[in-house]
């Protein structure tokens, strides 16, 4: 459904007129706050070494705005330009507010396939680092991270992982940081319903005036 507001009517008393633009402005706010929704998805970022290689696809702003009881997926594929040796894999919390776990499964293919479980539902605090898996160099693995956030979290809640690959003589990483939001689309609301509001106010101010014209 497409919130495509229509014009206030011309003829109405100031205070429908009011009214309107009130509701007006709201649907206007809600379709921005879906639109910039829309526009935002997963990013793939590469991170190369001497011999290591991550390729990162998480979608930055779903995992910035979570929500208590939300999963958000955080895809990364490991891998070596030598064949020889392993890679160790671990997760490293580098900061930790608020009631996060995290599940870590290997994958068959990129976001399929995850069916190998690694880590289930550990909880993250600041500091702690979790041993992921240890692969062979000459294989290229895609691991699904998915961070929880507990139904009773509140705001601020926010953590920051670290995926920490070494191996080979080499040590490369990536970052993902979670959490839920003070402000954003959980707060859309409120935001209309203050902006309506003040408009309301004013409205009924203008009226005032002219009556006692």
């Amino acid at each position: 459904m497409d919130l495509i507001p229509r014009p206030c009517p011309a003829r109405a008393a100031p205070m429908a007129r009011a009214v309107c633009a009130v509701l007006t402005a709201g649907v206007l706010l809600v379709a921005a706050g879906s639109a910039a929704s829309a526009a935002a998805g997963p990013e793939r970022e590469e991170i190369v070494g001497d011999v290591l290689r991550l390729v990162s696809v998480q979608d930055r702003a779903a995992m910035r705005s979570m929500e208590p009881g939300e999963s958000v997926p955080w895809d990364v594929q490991v891998s070596a330009n030598e064949p020889e040796g392993s890679i160790d894999l671990s997760l490293v919390a580098v900061q930790a507010e608020g009631g996060f776990t995290v599940s870590v499964a290997a994958c068959e293919a990129e976001a399929s396939g995850c069916g190998r479980a690694v880590l289930d539902r550990v909880p993250v605090t600041g500091g702690s680092s979790l041993e992921i898996a240890t692969q062979a160099a000459a294989e290229a693995i895609w691991y699904r991270v998915s961070v929880q956030l507990s139904e009773e979290a509140t705001a601020p809640a926010s953590t920051t992982l670290r995926l920490l690959a070494e191996g080979a003589g080499d040590e490369i990483s990536t970052d993902g940081e979670v959490g839920l939001p003070t402000t954003g689309a959980s707060l859309l609301w409120p935001a209309v319903l203050a902006l309506g509001a003040v408009l309301l106010g004013a409205a009924i101010a203008v009226v005032a005036r002219r009556r006692l014209r």
